[in-house]
């Protein structure tokens, strides 16, 4: 989280303040973070997407919206993932 520049210490406010976020806030605050946030951001949403062994075609579409929008760099979903779990 502080990669993201979240203070460690927020524990639960953190996670309170994101679970209240509606799409379009979430999408501004992804799209105002740098390139390298955006990575991480673009390599947790793949990993999230395959974590079940599959990837739905609804999930790539959500995937291609979210990533049109914030403005997330372009990786396909396996370099989103090798990413993700290189850093």
């Amino acid at each position: 989280m502080v990669k993201f520049g979240v203070n460690p210490d927020a524990g639960m406010d953190f996670w309170n303040l994101a679970d209240a976020l509606d799409f379009g806030h979430a999408i501004a605050v992804i799209s105002a973070m740098n390139q390298e946030q955006k990575k991480y951001v673009t390599g947790y949403l793949a990993t999230i997407m395959a974590a079940d062994g599959e990837i739905a075609d609804s999930e790539v579409t959500l995937w291609r919206l979210i990533s049109t929008l914030a403005n997330l760099p372009a990786m396909n979903i396996g370099e989103a993932i090798t990413f993700w779990k290189n850093n």
